[in-house]
């Protein structure tokens, strides 16, 4: 449930870049091909989700850092690769347990309350800091 919140907050980042994009193809229609790649990224949802924690708000620097910290062990506890950004480590823990729950071990799976405690106190600044 806390989740949809991001997934609206990257809504709002997809239109805003998108705008910024449009204005681009307007005033240089000879550079569609090398456009394509940028519209690519943009639409990516692992990539508006790092925008979202690095560049559309301000979190606090301690609670992105518990964030990452307990999304990778969880990670880490269901051979999954650790994570150098909180973003990336969000959006992974986030596909491993909608997608592939059933992988998850189950001493790992305790580590899902930490991460929920954790990740509505984020939720809150993110609504708070949240700019673009």
């Amino acid at each position: 449930m806390l989740y949809q919140i991001v997934e609206l907050l990257i809504g709002d980042i997809f239109s805003y870049e998108f705008t910024s994009f449009s204005k681009k193809i307007s005033e240089n229609t000879n550079n569609l091909f090398d456009l394509k790649d940028e519209l690519q990224k943009l639409t990516g949802e692992k990539y508006r989700v790092k925008e979202l924690f690095n560049t559309y708000s301000r979190i606090n620097g301690t609670l992105k850092e518990k964030l990452m910290d307990v999304c990778n062990e969880i990670l880490k506890e269901s051979s999954k690769k650790e994570k150098a950004d909180v973003g990336d480590s969000l959006y992974s823990v986030r596909c491993l347990v909608f997608h592939n729950y059933g992988s998850i071990p189950s001493k790992a799976r305790k580590l899902i309350e930490a991460i929920n405690e954790i990740f509505e106190k984020v939720v809150i600044e993110l609504l708070i800091t949240f700019y673009t």
